[in-house]
């Protein structure tokens, strides 16, 4: 439903994902500092005196992900009793929360354009939230940017989609890629992919994407923008449009604001912005809306080319391991620490959760949503443990290695489970099985991720695979880790029995069977080779400093130290020139081997 005027409200600069070709990309924590956050009533009254000079109008809303706005599904339905909305998210939200927001809401009032992002979401938990949209009349698109390394996916996802019955929009990526400009940079051929599989889209949006892959020349043409479009920055600051700062509208908050009575020529030579308000002539100064937007879409690992003006930033999410503290209320003989928890425990920093609420969110305001692995030591007998995920849970992506001794009801009603994944690891030599099975599937019936590790202790092979059974009757995976260290005198896992090993690979899985030959296995002197481990990855440990991985070689570059401030990732990949039997390591080149195993859960 179109209205006769429209604004683009960037209502903030922060996102929870870090795509590397969002024109934000690199910027986020400059831009962050630009936020200003008013209050409801401001932006309430201050729509409401546009409703009153204006009428209805339509509002575009999306810099960055609208939805980590505060109170924003309360301010919109506010708002939108006197306006329509398109809305452009990613859907990283809950589902419950995102059915609660579209319940009661006119379909005919609000428009959502859901931008795809396989690195961070899976694509069978976006097409669940993407067909309640749907059904509910709510979802205008799905969208998908172009980028270079991905146009070979186009076809495959769009297949996926319209099989579901959902409409699939490409959008031309606009920035830098191997040194080259796009959209110009795209070749022929790539440019006749995007029009065939965009083949289906309206007359309308057809041309206004080849005009946004072609870049006509716009500079001088009479443009409705500042007379029939605005954008409001977050601070309230009104400009003609997104491509210039030159000419400001006025403020949003001021009583007297309004719009240009009449159009003005376009001062951009080549306008790529999505809203061409360009007047035509044969319309008689009808303005000409351009329908495509930007979007979010994953890039598939390259291997790191020399050239430094060549190499691909880090496309992926950052994940972190840290150990929260030394200090367990367990005793388990099989531990690494079991004979050492007097020394480690001296790297014990306790600085407060709120403390370490401010580094984290900088760690977001830095690099984005991240995944927080959470071990040590037991984390949830760190003080104040629960209150730490809570705020932890608002920015980032958490998985808890716990041996489940806490209060699992408590921690339930107080934390959501919408990003929360636990790895929790059941000793039978401390808790019997009953309890154990109880507070694990308390957890699974309230939505929460939740896994079981269990150590192939020689004394605790015999009962294994019951143990297993046990938990497949609750449908919780049980997964098998070999015991490394000594017992009666021999080195595990090296000493394993033939039978002992069967038993183990038959309890385990795929990724046990792997872990367990790369432990087993002699190790190698590993390949000289670039590793994105300290680009992409950090260990944490219990005094806040940080290493670029988990190994314990002399080439483990140390990051700086989070509690002091130093704290920084690695710019470019690293050569990796130590022995190394991780299997999750993340060479450059070898994408296919290592991604699927990191994931940031929900």
């Amino acid at each position: 439903m179109a209205s006769a005027i429209e604004f683009n409200w960037d209502i903030h600069y922060k996102c929870n994902y870090r795509c590397p070709y969002c024109f934000s990309y690199g910027n986020w924590q400059n831009l962050s500092r630009c936020n200003k956050y008013f209050s409801m009533e401001q932006w309430v009254d201050s729509w409401h005196r546009i409703y009153e000079r204006y009428g209805s109008v339509r509002i575009k809303i999306a810099s960055g992900e609208p939805f980590i706005y505060p109170h924003f599904f309360d301010l919109i339905k506010q708002l939108i009793k006197e306006h329509t909305f398109n809305i452009i998210t990613n859907l990283s939200c809950g589902k419950e929360q995102l059915i609660d927001f579209i319940e009661d809401i006119p379909p005919h009032r609000l428009f959502l354009d859901a931008s795809f992002h396989p690195l961070f979401t899976s694509f069978e938990e976006f097409l669940e939230k993407a067909l309640i949209v749907k059904e509910k009349g709510f979802l205008s698109c799905i969208n998908y940017v172009a980028y270079p390394p991905e146009l070979g996916r186009m076809e495959y996802f769009k297949k996926r989609f319209k099989n579901s019955g959902l409409n699939f929009s490409i959008l031309p990526f606009r920035g830098r890629y191997n040194n080259i400009i796009y959209p110009g940079g795209y070749t022929d051929r790539e440019k006749v992919m995007i029009y065939n599989l965009s083949g289906d889209l309206p007359l309308g949006q057809r041309e206004n994407l080849r005009q946004m892959m072609d870049l006509d020349t716009t500079k001088g043409k009479l443009c409705n923008a500042g007379y029939k479009y605005a954008r409001i920055d977050s601070d309230g600051i009104v400009y003609r449009c997104g491509q210039t700062k030159n000419n400001i509208l006025g403020n949003f908050f001021d009583k007297n604001f309004s719009l240009l009575s009449h159009p003005l020529p376009c001062e951009s030579e080549n306008c790529p912005c999505e809203f061409q308000w360009l007047v035509k002539e044969e319309d008689n100064n009808k303005e000409c809306i351009a329908s495509h937007k930007y979007s979010d879409r994953i890039a598939k690992a390259k291997e790191m080319q020399s050239d430094s003006s060549h190499r691909l930033p880090p496309p992926y999410q950052i994940f972190f391991t840290w150990d929260i503290h030394y200090k367990c209320n367990y005793s388990c003989p099989y531990c690494f620490f079991a004979d050492i928890w007097n020394v480690v425990s001296k790297e014990n920093r306790y600085p407060g959760f709120s403390r370490w609420l401010k580094i984290w969110r900088d760690i977001f305001d830095r690099y984005g949503n991240c995944n927080i692995h959470i071990t040590g030591g037991e984390p949830c007998i760190y003080p104040d443990f629960i209150e730490l995920i809570m705020g932890l849970s608002k920015y980032h992506s958490i998985e808890i290695d716990t041996n489940l001794s806490f209060d699992v009801k408590n921690f339930i009603t107080r934390i959501k489970p919408d990003n929360i994944k636990f790895t929790a690891t059941f000793h039978p030599l401390f808790v019997d099985l009953s309890s154990y099975l109880c507070k694990a599937s308390l957890l699974k019936d309230n939505g929460f991720d939740i896994y079981v590790d269990y150590v192939a202790y020689p004394p605790q092979l015999r009962e294994m695979e019951r143990y297993k059974l046990e938990f497949k009757k609750r449908d919780i995976s049980f997964k098998i880790l070999a015991f490394r260290g000594k017992f009666q005198g021999k080195l595990y896992p090296k000493n394993y029995t033939e039978e002992e090993e069967a038993i183990i690979k038959r309890c385990g899985d795929s990724t046990t069977e792997m872990i367990f030959d790369a432990h087993v296995g002699a190790k190698k002197q590993r390949e000289i080779k670039l590793c994105r481990m300290g680009q992409m990855y950090a260990k944490i440990r219990a005094d806040g400093s940080a290493y670029r991985c988990c190994c314990k070689v002399r080439d483990n570059k140390g990051l700086g130290n989070m509690l002091e401030g130093t704290f920084k990732l690695l710019e470019d990949a690293y050569l990796c020139k130590d022995e190394c039997i991780c299997w999750k390591a993340m060479i450059v080149g070898e994408e296919e081997n290592w991604l699927k195993f990191w994931s940031s859960g929900k």
